[in-house]
């Protein structure tokens, strides 16, 4: 060891130069400097050992030590002796301080150069760095004591995936985090085109995030998955609906408040996941307030599925189902229950598809001292109709055929394709009398009564005589080229609609009208998913014409807004509540259920402006924003709403009949027109009108007159 001068430092960094020391170039192999106090080591040519203050790690074996100061740093190495692999370094602390770690492959790590870093000002939870590739060759670590305290005791773990710690799936895997900020890591292969569910479940209250990610850690806003978060004592569950092959990285999180606490997680499945059998009831028990519990239950299709929950104590709960996805506070099919709700609950989806469908049980407030409950599923054959549509001269099956079923009150609309063999089946019909028309190219239509409940009709169809003017084509996807079956044919002349038909099984549409003069027919093709097509073609009586239309798939799937509005005193839901969500000043409307719960669907990516309303409590607004992306996509909008008092209430009831529901309100500010249209209440008294003179007209009577700034 030789030891120069104090040497000259650059900031924060290592020594730059070692003043009145001189090595010749030729013979240095590799220098290593270290900067402990004020103690400088160098690595010369020939040492057999690393300098002193940098330690080598082992692949699996904690190294613990610590940090005594504010600013102080520690090396650390490590040697791969192959590429290829995954290398993972994990810090954790016993303690709530500040710090940094960093990774750097063939050379020390600094503030400017590294190749991954985690921490830093003021961050006191453990931390990981990796590199997904490894090469060949020494990875130099440096752990670092920043803001705030000063410093403390870590261990610091060196891993590949072989050592890295593993969830096997479907075995439960228990573990603590032992102070708030705390993290532990895991790994899981599935294998390939799974559905992987991790669920983590507690044994007390306090706050915990989990987080999921493919291929690479999950770090802050990095994750594939989440659930949890700030203050979230509930149990968590993330998953990736069709896993890829190689390896999930899985982070347990202890977040604000409390210490932490001990924790069971385990990975899923389909195989492994609990199964909820259809009439078989499962008993279980939440064992603590925010307690979760996780299910499957598989219907076949065209049911109507429902889930039963009974409790044998009175505490609060909520029920959820969703299918396909695990069902989120804001992100649910159905939901039953919440806040203080200790009835029981029931959830349901009224035409179910092929695939699992996911139940959560959730304790809720108040607390009890035991939640046992029993979960049940039912199903009940939806109605439907079947039949078969022939040539009535051949008395063959025509595999081209559209069956259009309408109720007579036009609530229920109904469409399905005859297979090869010329059979169709109409599906989730209710009990009603259904105007039935049945179409297919080359062949008269047909139109007649079907009553449901009851046995289906089959049609015989009369081939077309051809005296009328004949549009016909194929309707595909135009990127896969296939056909495309139940695409809408509207056809009209000069803006007046004169048909519609659908395509069939083949893509194939006819249209037979008659046409008494030249004239320009203008055809709109429209199917859900896909981009509306209009064309144009000229006609002539008894002359024809054929059109082939692409189609074009939307890239994303449409959106939804959901979420629940309650009362702001006693967390009630608030069931009729009319919320509507507008862009650019347009969008749908919907009535709360009577959990609060709505759900506005179809919405295009974008952002939109969702705002509630019900008599007697202020109304309120969010903005939020629904995301484009390749699965369908949720944002969510909750509401606690204010009452009003029995004074504003009688103020804004002009017509005396106890509720504010204005035919034509008028607005005038200042003597001017201001607004035609709208609620009184939200004129005067939600704080956002700042007139010096509000004059509310409500049906030509003067109703109410506001100073307010």
């Amino acid at each position: 060891m030789v030891r120069g001068n104090l040497p000259q430092r650059v900031g924060k960094g290592m020594p730059r130069q070692v003043l009145g020391a001189t090595w010749p170039t030729q013979t240095v192999r590799q220098v290593l400097v270290l900067v402990t106090g004020w103690c400088t080591c160098l690595a010369l040519p020939g040492a057999s050992a690393w300098a002193q203050g940098l330690v080598e790690l082992t692949l699996g074996v904690p190294y613990s030590d610590s940090l005594a100061a504010q600013g102080q740093e520690k090396y650390y190495h490590i040697a791969v002796p192959a590429s290829g692999d995954h290398l993972v370094a994990v810090l954790e602390k016993a303690s709530h301080w500040g710090s940094r770690l960093d990774l750097r492959y063939g050379a020390l790590p600094s503030d400017s150069q590294k190749d991954d870093t985690d921490g830093g000002f003021n961050d006191a939870t453990d931390q990981a760095v990796e590199a997904m590739t490894t090469q060949e060759g020494n990875y130099f670590f440096r752990v670092r004591a920043e803001y705030p305290g000063a410093g403390g005791t870590f261990a610091i773990t060196a891993y590949t995936l072989a050592t890295f710690p593993t969830l096997p799936v479907g075995e439960p895997v228990s573990a603590s985090l032992l102070r708030e900020y705390a993290e532990r890591w895991y790994h899981v292969d599935p294998g390939v085109g799974q559905h992987l569910v991790l669920v983590l479940t507690k044994d007390s209250h306090w706050g915990s995030q989990l987080d999921l990610r493919y291929g690479a850690l999950p770090k802050g806003s990095q994750q594939d998955d989440t659930d949890g978060g700030f203050n979230d004592a509930t149990d968590q569950a993330v998953e990736a609906v069709f896993t890829q092959e190689g390896s999930y990285f899985v982070r347990v999180y202890a977040n604000y408040p409390g210490a932490g606490g001990a924790f069971t997680i385990t990975a899923h499945t389909l195989t492994t996941f609990p199964t909820l059998s259809v009439g078989e009831p499962v008993s279980a028990s939440l064992p603590r307030e925010y307690a979760e519990r996780w299910y499957q239950v598989r219907p076949g299709p065209w049911e109507h599925l429902m889930v039963f929950l009974a409790k044998q104590t009175s505490f609060g709960s909520r029920l959820d189902i969703k299918y396909d996805y695990l069902p989120r506070d804001n992100n649910s099919d159905d939901t039953d229950g919440g806040f203080n709700d200790t009835t029981d609950q029931a959830v349901e989806n009224i035409s179910t598809q092929s695939g699992p469908y996911f139940v959560r049980v959730r304790a809720e407030y108040p607390n009890a001292s035991t939640r046992p409950f029993t979960l049940t599923a039912s199903t009940v054959p939806l109605l439907q109709a079947t039949g078969t549509v022939a040539d009535a001269s051949t008395s063959l099956g025509l595999g081209c055929a559209v069956v259009h079923a309408v109720s007579t009150d036009g609530t229920v609309d109904r469409i399905a394709a005859t297979d090869i063999n010329g059979a169709y089946r109409l599906i989730n019909l209710r009990s009603a009398t259904y105007i039935v028309e049945v179409v297919s190219p080359g062949f008269q239509p047909q139109t007649t009564n079907l009553v449901v409940p009851g046995s289906g009709i089959s049609f015989s169809l009369t081939p077309a005589a051809g005296a009328d003017t004949i549009i016909v084509g194929r309707i595909s996807d135009a990127t896969s080229t296939l056909p495309l079956a139940g695409v809408r044919v509207d056809a009209s002349v000069d803006g007046t609609p004169i048909a519609t038909t659908y395509t069939c099984a083949e893509g194939r549409y006819e249209l037979r009208e008659p046409v008494t003069k030249a004239a320009f027919v203008q055809l709109t093709y429209s199917a859900f998913g896909y981009y509306s097509e209009s064309r144009e073609v000229d006609v002539t009586p008894g002359g024809g014409a054929q059109l082939d239309v692409p189609m074009t798939p939307k890239s994303t799937m449409p959106g939804s807004v959901a979420g629940y509005v309650k009362e702001s005193t006693n967390h009630e839901p608030l069931a009729g509540s009319r919320v509507t969500a507008t862009m650019g000043g347009v969008g749908p409307s919907v009535d709360a259920n009577e959990s609060g719960y709505y759900f506005i669907g179809l919405l295009e990516p974008g952002p939109y402006v969702v705002d509630v309303s019900r008599t007697g409590y202020r109304p309120q607004w969010q903005q939020t924003t629904v995301n484009a992306g390749d699965l369908p996509v949720m944002a969510g909008a909750d509401f606690q709403l204010d009452p009003l008092s029995s004074e504003l209430l009688e103020r804004c009831d002009v017509s005396g009949d106890g509720k504010v529901d204005a035919v034509d309100v008028q607005m005038v500010i200042n003597g001017a027109l201001g607004l035609d249209g709208g609620h009184p209440c939200d004129v005067s008294l939600d704080g956002k009108v700042d007139a010096v003179d509000v004059q509310l007209v409500i049906n030509g009577a003067l109703g109410l007159i506001s100073r307010r700034r």
